[in-house]
């Protein structure tokens, strides 16, 4: 039993030892890429001219630049104020429309001779008339005079 024990204890030695080496080549491994990496911008920024030596050349590359963003912003922008235009248009529509249905709702509530009443109690209520003015100028009775002061009195 004590053997079989020693040889458990030698064997995780040995496999803790070898993924301790794993982790040590991966690493080495990853440090070398980066290493690479940088050793390809270092050469990339030797290869390219200084700016003493291009500054005409860069400036007609960044004058090219900022023509063609100037384009594109000034299409995003036209693009935008024609939806803003065209949604002008439309909130022009609804208002009239809106107009059209307020005139014939209006119009309906002063052909019936009931809501006439309570619409003008409802004006009365605004204007701080008390409840025994709004029954005696509508000819409401009490119950109805109390809702229409509930429904639009001051709160």
């Amino acid at each position: 039993m004590g053997i079989l024990l020693s040889n458990y204890i030698s064997l995780s030695l040995a496999l803790a030892a070898i993924a301790g080496v794993i982790v040590v080549i991966l690493a080495q491994v990853r440090n070398n890429r980066e290493q690479l990496k940088l050793l390809e911008i270092l050469k990339q920024s030797r290869a390219e001219p200084t700016l003493k030596d291009e500054t005409v050349a860069l400036d007609t590359v960044t004058v090219e630049q900022l023509e063609a963003l100037e384009e594109t912003w000034q299409s995003r922008f036209d693009a935008a104020l024609q939806r803003i235009h065209f949604l002008t248009e439309r909130c022009e529509e609804f208002e009239k429309q809106l107009a059209g249905l307020q005139g014939a709702v209006q119009e309906v509530a002063d052909q019936d001779p009931e809501s006439r009443f309570y619409q003008r109690a409802a004006k009365l209520v605004q204007q701080g008339a008390s409840i025994e003015e709004i029954m005696e100028a509508c000819e409401l009775p009490r119950a109805e005079a109390e809702l229409v002061v509930s429904l639009y009195g001051k709160s």
